[in-house]
C-alpha cells in the first residue's frame, strides 16, 4: 500500500534490478516482511512460544505479535541509507532524481573503499572502512555494480 509515501519514499530500494529490470522497493520489502511475520506468529509458533511471547506484554497475545511484525518489518530499514543505496548505481540515481541525498560525508582518518572480494557473487562491489587513511568515500573507479 503506498497511501501516505511520497515519490521519494517509494524509490528506495530493497532488492535490485533482476534479468527483467524489475526490482523491490523498500516499502514493498518491509510489508512482506510484516505480513509473513504475522502469519508466522498464527500458524507456526508453538503455543508456548506465542505465550512466551505475550507474557513480555503482560499476555496479551496481540501486542506480542504487533510488535513480532513490527519488528520483521523494520529489519531492513538501514537498506534507506545511501550506504546501502549507492550499491546499486542505476536504483540509487533513481533515488537521487527524486531528490535523496547520496552524499557520504567525510570522517578524519576514516576511507570507505570499494572491495569487490566481499561482494556475495563476487561481481557486486561492497564498501568497508579503512583507518588510517584520509579521502573521499565510495566505491572509487575500477569498481563495477555487475
Amino acid at each position: 500500500m503506498t497511501v501516505g509515501l511520497s515519490r521519494a519514499a517509494r524509490s528506495v530500494w530493497a532488492k535490485s534490478v533482476d534479468e527483467g529490470g524489475g526490482w523491490l522497493p523498500l516499502w514493498q520489502h518491509m510489508d512482506d516482511s510484516a505480513d509473513v511475520a504475522g502469519a508466522l506468529f498464527d500458524d507456526w509458533l508453538a503455543p508456548s512460544v506465542v505465550r512466551l511471547l505475550a507474557a513480555e506484554f503482560g499476555g496479551e497475545v496481540d501486542q506480542a505479535r504487533t510488535a513480532i511484525m513490527f519488528l520483521a518489518g523494520v529489519h531492513d530499514l538501514g537498506k534507506a541509507t545511501p550506504a546501502f543505496a549507492v550499491q546499486d548505481p542505476v536504483l540509487a540515481q533513481r533515488m537521487r532524481e527524486r531528490q535523496l541525498y547520496m552524499s557520504f560525508p567525510r570522517f578524519p582518518g576514516v576511507r570507505v573503499i570499494c572491495d569487490r572480494r566481499a561482494g556475495r557473487d563476487g561481481r557486486r562491489p561492497r564498501t568497508r572502512r579503512v583507518r588510517g587513511r584520509r579521502g573521499g568515500l565510495g566505491c572509487g573507479g575500477g569498481c563495477t555494480s555487475r
